[in-house]
């Protein structure tokens, strides 16, 4: 096929007016994150999804996606989204696009849902409020939680404790704040495909987004057996992300060869975390390269002394483990230059090996 350079890497064609998009009652959404190089924007009236490069590389200039959707079942890029590629990408209509992700260079950019995830959004159970700290989006229920992966980037609170025992949980990028307000996210059961497992699949990214979890407790009952990062709050974190006053319990199970788990978060770079208590079981149950601990399963620190910092907090519970070879230790599995300051950890640590 030939190739030259081109601005226009995706285009999503949806057969929809926008008459019919308005009179839509639910949408699906895709927000993509962002890098300077590469831009995504809804273009109306077509509702054309344009995916464009800014920088000379060199791609083969194909249409990757067209589709038919109904009216009630549209594809929507909310405002203007970028996202940075590095290789062509075909989905077909009945395909998730998580496949997204996999065409992306950075592992905190992702779809908000995929196709066959999302329940529908409709006017009547989005939150009120208008995602500023002087005007959070007030979050009542799950299906009013579940936006906070729609528009990522705002500040969300809780109003009450939230339910999610009749739930399957599909984890999401979240880069805003999200104010428990001393309130509880219950009964948390995280979909067995996530390779992030937790609340929140990756909180925060590359380019220092300044995004927090506060105020807040968590009761995870099911975690992501398969999945490489799990944590209860978040499967990864990046500076200068914070977790602060939450509490956690539950139980999170690792099944894979390769994985790094903690009862906060499983991965981080320069993340912090301040007066946090975990009570929980942590079990990997297999694997050599395995990374375990009460707060983080690797704490690592990001570019330019941005070390990870842990400090106020306490655990307790059980840490199991399978290999005389796992990382395992109360605070933190695998850790390197990171401050832990007025912490305590009664965790239990049992070799089954």
């Amino acid at each position: 096929m030939r190739k030259k350079f081109i601005y226009i890497i995706i285009i999503v064609i949806l057969f929809c007016t926008v008459q019919d998009v308005c009179a839509a009652s639910g949408y699906n959404y895709i927000s993509i994150r962002y890098d300077n190089n590469v831009a995504a924007d809804c273009i109306k009236p077509n509702r054309v999804l344009e995916i464009s490069v800014n920088d000379f590389r060199e791609y083969n200039d194909e249409i990757l996606y067209v589709a038919q959707y109904d009216k009630n079942d549209v594809l929507v890029a909310l405002d203007s989204v970028e996202a940075k590629v590095s290789k062509k990408l075909q989905i077909k209509p009945d395909e998730s696009v998580e496949k997204v992700r996999a065409f992306l260079w950075s592992p905190s950019i992702q779809p908000v849902y995929a196709q066959n995830e999302l329940e529908k959004i409709s006017a009547e159970n989005l939150p009120k409020g208008s995602g500023t700290h002087e005007d959070p989006y007030r979050i009542t229920t799950p299906d009013e939680l579940k936006y906070m992966f729609v528009e990522n980037h705002q500040v969300y609170k809780l109003m009450n404790d939230i339910d999610l025992s009749n739930e399957t949980w599909y984890p999401k990028a979240f880069l805003g704040v999200l104010d428990g307000g001393g309130r509880s996210i219950l009964g948390l059961s995280v979909d067995q495909n996530s390779e992030y497992s937790g609340l929140i699949s990756i909180l925060g990214d590359s380019y220092f987004s300044a995004c927090s979890i506060k105020n807040l407790n968590i009761e995870i009952k099911n975690s992501a057996q398969n999945a490489k990062y799990s944590g209860a709050v978040a499967g990864y974190m990046w500076f200068p992300a914070q977790i602060i006053n939450c509490n956690i319990s539950g139980t999170i199970v690792s099944n894979t060869d390769e994985s790094y788990i903690g009862g906060v978060s499983g991965y981080t770079y320069g993340g912090e975390i301040q007066n946090c208590n975990v009570n929980m079981s942590l079990l990997a149950m297999k694997g050599e390269t395995v990374c375990v601990g009460g707060i983080f399963g690797g704490a690592f620190p990001w570019v330019n002394n941005h070390y990870t910092i842990i400090k106020d907090s306490n655990t307790k519970g059980t840490i199991a483990y399978y290999s005389p070879k796992n990382k395992v230790g109360g605070i933190c599995g695998d850790v390197v230059d990171t401050i832990i300051e007025n912490c305590t950890d009664d965790m239990s640590l049992i070799n089954n090996y």
